[in-house]
């Protein structure tokens, strides 16, 4: 069973000419219509966990779904998002059991989500498991000449509006703009006409907890939300995940969710608040802290950043493992491991013991990381290229055994070859030190 944990699906279950040509694995899909909004929020992840389960199904030539075996929704009670599946399992005449927990997985914005539990793969991300019911409904199928246009309004749903909802009022604004042009522009009271789609039950779900909450709609998209309440599957969906046509979702969940959301984005400078940026010294990989390393080091840092941040001035606190140096190099060595292995080894016990103590990070990274490779060697070659880089020539001691120079603090004892003594090494490295010579 595969298991498609962030699945954004973006088409449906019958074949659509062209739709491969137009779908890298990998990419996002490119809707037809340029002048439609670009989904830059949508994660080419999803799309690439889409293929594969299109593939599958594909190839294992999997009867609609409404001659499959029934599913199970596992969610939370009330939890909007689950709507999705329970409309669209209403629309194909598909038996979904559903089952309330609190043990929901997380979505790739940090927010508790659904599971459904199929025969043939389980998904966790609210539109794949609606889509899964897709295919065997003629109500939400849309023609061929719809297909690009359905694919793309999904994306923007689960990219741009549904992130929006959990941002609050100022975020959704520019959305919401799209949405009312889009629904002024159609032929019908739904987005593409006059017929219901699966895009329509999507948004309109994402749309309820503002709705409920008293959030200010456009006059286009209020009677939007309206009209798509008023069908009957979506009234069937509603009563069986919350007992009533017209019950209410639990603006409780959505109102964590916002927050986890929330937890999840990067911390950016405001205007007109004072912003501080809060490091330490980077700890090296090579050894356990210990309480003088800690208090020395991030504890300082962190007592700093939570003052900040009960003063109320924007904060991030940063911080990581050195993964650079002979340090690390002279660990690795003596517990014969790779660097790489050595690197990973004490960057989980150094994140542990940070973690244990509550110190505050909003982000504990590596300094290997591709972000951080680009930023070095950006600052490199801009000194470079202004010139305020010199190239000079010093001594170092050399290895013919290794086949390389030497820091001090690899090698002990006399060079044969010229008396220099090296007595300030740390550690002595499996060569001879008869084959070391100043150079």
């Amino acid at each position: 069973m595969s298991n498609l944990g962030i699945a954004h699906l973006s088409s449906h279950h019958t074949a659509v000419p062209g739709f491969f040509a137009a779908l890298n694995l990998g990419s996002r899909v490119l809707a037809a219509n340029t002048t439609m909004p670009d989904c830059t929020a949508f994660s080419s992840l999803c799309i690439l966990e889409y293929s594969q389960s299109r593939l599958k199904q594909e190839r294992q030539q999997l009867p609609p779904c409404t001659t499959i075996m029934a599913s199970t929704l596992s969610t939370r009670f009330g939890d909007a998002q689950a709507l999705k599946a329970c409309i669209a399992a209403s629309y194909a005449g598909a038996k979904l059991e559903v089952q309330v927990t609190e043990n929901a997985p997380a979505s790739i914005f940090g927010t508790l989500t659904v599971s459904l539990l199929t025969p043939h793969c389980v998904l966790t991300e609210p539109n794949a498991a609606a889509f899964y019911f897709f295919g065997s409904s003629e109500a939400l199928r849309p023609s061929l000449d719809q297909s690009a246009k359905v694919d793309h309004w999904l994306q923007w749903e689960a990219g741009q509006l549904r992130p929006a909802t959990y941002r609050g009022a100022e975020a959704l604004a520019e959305p919401l703009k799209t949405l009312e042009a889009a629904l002024t522009a159609s032929a019908g009271p739904f987005l593409l006409g006059t017929s219901i789609k699966l895009v329509d039950v999507c948004i309109y779900c994402s749309l309820l907890p503002v709705r409920e909450q008293g959030g200010s709609l456009p006059a286009a998209v209020a009677a939007y939300l309206d009209k798509v309440a008023e069908e009957p599957h979506v009234q069937a969906g509603t009563k069986q995940l919350l007992g009533d046509p017209g019950g209410k979702v639990s603006l409780g969940i959505f109102t964590a969710d916002a927050a986890a959301h929330a937890a999840r984005l990067p911390k950016l400078p405001k205007k007109g608040q004072r912003n501080i940026m809060v490091t330490s010294a980077l700890p090296y990989v090579n050894n356990v802290p210990h309480l003088g390393n800690i208090i020395g080091c991030v504890l300082s840092a962190d007592c700093y950043a939570r003052y900040c941040r009960s003063r109320g001035y924007n904060t991030i606190f940063i911080c990581g493992t050195d993964e650079y140096g002979t340090a690390t190099e002279t660990k690795a060595l003596e517990e014969g491991l790779s660097c790489a292995e050595i690197c990973d080894k004490y960057h989980a016990v150094h994140s542990a013991v940070y973690e244990w103590f509550e110190c505050s990070f909003d982000k504990f990274g590596r300094t290997p990381t591709r972000a951080q490779t680009e930023i070095c060697q950006a600052l490199f070659m801009d000194l470079w290229n202004a010139g305020n880089i010199t190239e000079q020539t010093m001594e170092q001691l050399y290895s013919e055994a290794a086949g390389k120079f030497l820091a001090d603090r690899f090698v002990v004892g006399t060079c044969p070859k010229c008396g220099y003594e090296v007595n300030i090494g740390r550690m002595l490295v499996v060569t001879n030190v008869t084959t070391v010579a100043a150079l």
